[in-house]
């Protein structure tokens, strides 16, 4: 087995054991995560589309870009159901990769950090969540095609909640999400996660690179 693919273990595990404890309940991301921590490339530009079954169903479309080699960024916009109604939702985030495996054997793991934002519509008020996050993947090349990519994301924000005509609520949260990315072809990616962190469930999501 490879010494990868223990340190990749490991960190998942270490991941759920401190999001467990320290998420709570709270308002949780709409979005999941639905990333790795290889960066797109230089001008490389993506679509991609999402479905999340957890506490508040939703989906949701992104396009992400490539700022540099190590760093991109995606902007959001979907839609989250609360049972009687469907309402907006609208986030963006980024990341910088600051350790790739395809530089040798000095770093053992795909790791970034980064931001995000994400702000939801709701009955008389709203939700919004300003954060940072961390992310680790590991690329296995497959033996017949593409590449399998286990990934966690442990993030901390700020969650607040407005609620018209002037009250509002405010409290510092965390979250975890682990699942795997399968790049199948060099141009087509798709995911599946769990979430934990206030909005508990499962994620899926299919990117496709258009630039």
């Amino acid at each position: 087995m490879k010494i990868s693919s223990v340190i990749v273990g490991a960190l998942v595990v270490g991941l759920i054991v401190g999001s467990s404890v320290m998420a709570g309940d709270g308002r949780g991301s709409m979005y999941g995560g639905l990333m790795v921590a290889k960066s797109y490339g230089q001008q490389t530009g993506t679509i991609g589309f999402s479905g999340g079954l957890a506490d508040n169903n939703a989906i949701s479309g992104w396009f992400g870009y490539g700022m540099s080699k190590y760093i991109d960024g995606r902007v959001h916009l979907g839609f989250w159901d609360s049972g009687p109604k469907t309402f907006l939702m609208l986030g963006g985030d980024f990341k910088w990769q600051f350790w790739s495996v395809d530089e040798g054997p000095r770093y053992p793991l795909d790791m970034a950090v980064g931001g995000f934002i994400e702000y939801e519509d709701k009955d008389r008020g709203s939700y919004l969540q300003l954060g940072s996050h961390l992310v680790a993947s590991y690329p296995f090349k497959l033996y017949e095609r593409g590449v399998l990519s286990p990934y966690g994301r442990l993030n901390v924000r700020l969650y607040r909640e407005s609620i018209e005509p002037s009250s509002s609520n405010s409290d510092i949260k965390f979250g975890l999400n682990g699942g795997a990315a399968w790049d199948a072809t060099n141009a087509l990616r798709f995911y599946g996660e769990f979430q934990i962190d206030g909005n508990n469930g499962v994620f899926f999501g299919v990117e496709f690179v258009v630039m």
